[in-house]
């Protein structure tokens, strides 16, 4: 089983396009809105946390490893429709079971030009139109070859030699084994155990328990997506004392609703008194959104946590609400094959996002901003206060203060369960000169060069700037 940790960091995501906006990481065209779409979740250079790059859903499989992939390594899919889901898992046993690719050894084979070369190995003449074996820039004699060669496929050209010397190779290096392992048998040839018909009917009687589950979830959703407003999905979760999610939109509160409709909602957290249980498309179950302090995430988390009705009385003659049935509580079921699966550390896309070493590099003095500083950075002390280096117009402000002090404040975020540790700065600035003023922010993750800023000017707005900062304040403390 994996851990949870481990699954908030799932590395693939699978969803249906929110709108048409992304481009594809592979083909670069545009990902059509409500089109199944692909996600590779790397750490972003931009802020602490992982970043969905989104694919194409054919443009993903290509670009994809063997064994790279498994149902436990992705976010989201058992949120889609059951066909799109069978369609990834067919997706999944195709790349498990793909030809294995033979690896590129380097080794080149080839007839001699001339008899002007040395052999690397006994420094002798390779005679003109002797085969000789290559790797980077040195050449050898067949006989004199220091690396282990196990196949001619290892050969590269070896198709272009003559049939006499193709067979002489072959004989020299190719394995004679009349033993054959398991692990060496073609895929076909491998007996799989037999299941016995109990094993057969339990897995049927699975898979059509979740096609109905799915069929269901999604049938409630396109009828609440027909028939309320965002603000009628809001009113529908105020009067069942559910608290409004803070990030999503739409698309996020037609989740919780449809599954609040489907099984019931959940109570309020026991353990930390004021969350909310949410089910969680990483972690695979239910999970509370609340804090045990100031500084903890609540760490309840439940398959099936205790639940009541959910009251939809108040809109049922709105569209084809009446349609739906909320007077029952029922348990979720789950893929009980994945759920034993490990998250998978895929090696392909490598490319995307910032590389291992990057996301961990260190330095020395004080950082403030997204650019690790090569040296030493000045620091400009005015009336009391220094103005974060990383802003751009540094030397023409300084931070702006009243009565109640200095409007700056720096603001840390750390998360052991997800992995984060994070800041975030804000500085309201005034002109050195004027009665201007500037909003200056910057995030990332502590420690490393991950992260971002940004100066925005409010002109003689100093209300409007002190009213942004105070909602920045609030929203990154939420």
């Amino acid at each position: 089983m994996t851990s949870e940790a481990t699954r908030k960091q799932l590395p693939f995501a699978a969803e249906y396009a929110k709108s048409g906006r992304a481009a594809c990481k592979g083909c670069q065209n545009l990902i059509a809105q409500g089109s199944l779409r692909m996600s590779v979740r790397k750490p972003s250079r931009f802020f602490d946390g992982l970043q969905d790059n989104w694919f194409h859903f054919n443009c993903f499989w290509k670009k994809l490893k063997k064994g790279d992939i498994n149902e436990a390594s992705i976010r989201g899919m058992d949120l889609l429709k059951w066909d799109d889901q069978e369609t990834i898992r067919e997706k999944i046993n195709e790349n498990q079971n793909a030809p294995d690719e033979a690896p590129s050894t380097g080794y080149k084979v080839e007839y001699s030009r001339s008899n002007r070369g040395k052999c690397a190995q006994c420094s002798k003449t390779i005679g003109q139109d002797v085969v000789k074996i290559g790797i980077k820039s040195k050449w050898y004699h067949v006989d004199c070859f220091p690396e282990k060669i196990t196949s001619t496929e290892q050969l590269s050209h070896f198709d272009s030699l003559e049939e006499s010397d193709r067979k002489m190779l072959s004989d020299k290096f190719n394995e004679k084994s009349s033993t054959k392992r398991k692990e060496d048998l073609p895929a076909d040839d491998i007996v799989e155990p037999k299941k016995s018909r109990k094993q057969i009917k339990q897995e049927n009687d699975l898979k059509k328990s979740l096609k109905k589950q799915a069929d269901d979830i999604w049938n409630i959703r396109k009828t609440l997506q027909d028939s309320l407003s965002k603000a009628q999905m809001q009113q529908l979760l105020l009067e069942n004392d559910f608290d409004l999610p803070k990030f999503g939109g739409e698309s996020k509160l037609l989740d919780i609703i449809s599954d609040c409709i489907m099984f019931g909602r959940p109570k309020k957290c026991t353990v930390c008194k004021d969350g909310e249980i949410v089910y969680s498309a990483s972690s695979k179950t239910y999970i509370c959104t609340g804090h045990l302090s100031a500084f903890t995430k609540c760490t309840f988390s439940n398959p099936n946590p205790p639940r009541v009705p959910f009251v939809i009385d108040s809109l049922l003659e709105v569209g084809n609400m009446k349609k739906l049935r909320t007077n029952k509580v029922r348990d979720r079921i789950y893929n009980d094959v994945a759920a034993k699966e490990e998250v998978i550390q895929p090696k392909s896309f490598s490319y995307l996002g910032v590389g291992a070493k990057a996301s961990v590099q260190l330095y020395s003095g004080v950082k403030s901003g997204h650019a690790v500083s090569q040296g030493k950075q000045v620091h400009i002390m005015k009336n009391g206060a220094v103005v974060d280096p990383d802003c751009e117009i540094r030397d023409k402000v300084h931070v702006y203060h009243d009565e109640g002090g200095f409007w700056q404040c720096t603001l840390g975020h750390a998360d052991s369960a997800t992995n984060k540790n994070s800041y975030y700065k804000l500085q309201l600035l005034e002109r050195d000169t004027s009665r201007k003023f500037y909003l200056f922010r910057s995030w990332g993750r502590v420690g490393t060069n991950i992260g971002g800023s940004k100066t925005e000017s409010y002109g003689c707005d100093l209300e409007g700037a002190k009213q942004t900062f105070e909602e920045y304040v609030l929203k990154v403390r939420a």
